[in-house]
């Protein structure tokens, strides 16, 4: 599972009282909180160059913070270097520009950013975050989860911090610690919604499915407004700031679906695991609707389909699936598998070599490859993809099963 950060906190510094008498004005409004108005004051102090260094570098960090603020990435990533060139003490300035290295996928630099913050200002909370944001994008949760305690050591009221933590647990497969995480997160901001959604998912991830359908079923009620619409207090804290987030991505498309999209489609899942196949097909079919080039909903209700053993619906759900996530290998796998059941191996065939590229240890798709081979007469080949997957998971029983009936040892 990928992660996507929404944003961390921006480290504002504040502005020492050295500018001249003629600039008071800019010099306040370079530290304010209005986007606009800050990049216009700032710019006017650094256009008149009368500020001594150590000043000028604090102008020039909360300009980026402003750019930051506003989006302009490469405006503020040139903003936080110069800053750092003139004072290369500000710990703000090298925590804003961590989080712009970490969103362009540089993590060596943002790691190296983030640390000098923290070496810095080992108080400064906002570096924490995005090191620990930075940690779960790259796919090391476990390195992420003593950052969200440091925070929550120096901001113990810190929901998002809570929160942030509860997704690295699940991710490591800590579900009760989650959880705990979420509940606490939730008991100190009820209107943190997307709670609910990584709250349902630790839930169904230990089969407690009625208690996930029962937070995803809150997530709907809340986030839906008459468009049909994610709520704006899901996306921003109570001052219209983006909060310090990091949100689950499911990894079956190039996009974070919404909150709400996300609870529908996981219903959905939590719904077919019970087999109440009419209302995951519903769940999945309000999911598409609500974002058409999410190829996770696809998927989900063609499973459901299969389910019904309508495997025409379910071939049309995973070429969508396809057509909008080319790089979905659980949808090649899942029309390999449908061309199985309906006795297409030779057809199947293809789409499980493209799963088996696109994911080479898809223990799933080796399963699906193993049973084709065995249909098609390939003894040998099957026996070693069986293997293959038992090699994933010892315990994994059509492996298992499959070996027995080609009378092969595991």
């Amino acid at each position: 599972m990928r992660f996507l950060v929404i944003s961390a906190a921006l480290a504002l510094v504040a502005t020492p009282m050295s500018a001249v008498a003629g600039h008071v004005a800019d010099t306040f409004a370079c530290g304010g909180s209005d986007p606009d108005l800050r990049i216009a004051a700032c710019t006017a102090l650094i256009e008149t160059a009368h500020e001594k260094p150590r000043d000028s570098a604090t102008t020039f960090s909360n300009r980026g913070a402003a750019y930051q603020q506003k989006l302009l990435y490469d405006q503020a990533f040139a903003d936080y270097t110069q800053a750092i060139s003139l004072d290369p003490s500000l710990a703000g300035a090298y925590s804003n520009r961590g989080t712009i290295y970490a969103a362009r996928g540089q993590y060596k630099q943002a790691f190296a950013d983030l640390t000098q913050a923290i070496a810095l200002d080992p108080q400064l909370t906002a570096a924490y975050v995005a090191r620990g944001n930075a940690y779960q994008n790259s796919g090391r949760p476990d390195q992420a989860i003593p950052d969200y305690d440091a925070v929550i050591r120096l901001r113990p009221g810190e929901a998002v911090a809570y929160y942030n933590r509860s997704v690295a647990r699940v991710k490591l497969g800590f579900y009760d610690a989650a959880i705990a995480d979420l509940d606490q997160a939730l008991s100190l901001r009820p209107d943190l919604t997307i709670a609910y959604v990584t709250r349902g998912d630790a839930y169904r991830a230990k089969n407690d499915f009625a208690k996930a359908i029962d937070d995803y079923s809150i997530i709907i009620a809340n986030e839906t407004n008459q468009s049909g619409a994610p709520s704006y207090a899901a996306l921003h804290d109570r001052n219209g700031r983006a909060p310090l987030l990091v949100i689950p991505m499911d990894n079956v498309g190039a996009h974070a679906p919404s909150h709400l999209v996300r609870a529908y489609m996981a219903r959905g899942i939590a719904y077919l695991s019970m087999h109440r196949i009419d209302e995951a097909i519903a769940d999945e079919t309000t999911a598409i609707n609500l974002k058409p080039d999410d190829p996770g909903p696809y998927y989900w209700r063609g499973q459901a389909y299969v389910a019904r053993s309508l495997f025409e619906p379910a071939l049309a759900d995973n070429a969508d699936a396809i057509r909008v996530g080319p790089g979905m290998a659980a949808a090649y796998n899942a029309r390999a598998w449908i061309r199985h059941l309906q006795g297409q191996d030779a057809a199947g065939l293809p789409d499980v070599e493209k799963a088996l590229s696109l994911a080479p240890g898809f223990a799933n798709a080796i399963e699906t490859r193993a049973e084709i081979n065995e249909k098609l007469g390939r003894r040998e080949a099957a026996i070693d993809d069986y293997r293959a997957a038992l090699r994933t998971n010892p315990a994994r029983s059509d492996a298992i099963t499959g070996l027995k009936r080609l009378g092969a040892a595991p």
